[in-house]
């Protein structure tokens, strides 16, 4: 699991989240913006298949929107997006052309460091007043990749939350 802020900044994970081992730290500015990382430095251990992946860029693109129409002059907010649009051709296309989108579920498969994969579909769910959204990533009951995640899980260490990221447009 982990929660982000208006602009999709990470705010906070659970160690099992960090224990799927994907989320590597570049020392780049918006190394915990899941924007950033979709469209500019994408992980090479987490993977979706074409429609998902679609989906799951939409749904980025229309919640950096309503965060700016929400936020006007939050800078750090703007360079986020005029970085997004001057690197990312697909984010630009996706800007320049919104589509709404609904709630949202796609799965994403993780390759772990030991070369084992897991798929998970996640759940993004908003936090009412709140401009914070929790992504839950779970497995299908009784499937091998719910095995898996078990053992993840199982394998994580350090305080079961950290908090990442910075804080939210003001």
């Amino acid at each position: 699991m982990f929660v982000s802020d208006a602009a999709m900044n990470l705010v906070a994970v659970n160690s099992a989240f960090l224990a799927l081992g994907h989320w590597n730290l570049t020392g780049e500015r918006w190394q915990w913006n899941v924007a950033w990382r979709t469209f500019c430095d994408p992980f090479a251990a987490f993977q979706q298949v074409a429609a998902d992946a679609t989906e799951h860029e939409a749904v980025l693109v229309a919640q950096l929107r309503g965060a700016r129409l929400r936020y006007p002059t939050d800078a750090p907010l703007a360079e986020l997006v005029d970085e997004l649009r001057t690197r990312s051709p697909r984010f630009d296309a996706a800007w320049r052309t919104p589509r709404p989108v609904g709630a949202y579920e796609s799965s994403a498969t993780f390759t772990r460091d030991d070369g084992e994969a897991v798929t998970l579909v996640g759940n993004l769910l908003a936090v009412p007043g709140d401009d914070l959204a929790a992504l839950f990533l779970t497995a299908a009951p009784g499937s091998a990749d719910e095995a898996r995640l078990a053992e993840v899980v199982g394998s994580a260490e350090g305080p079961a939350v950290v908090r990442v990221g910075s804080a939210a447009p003001a």
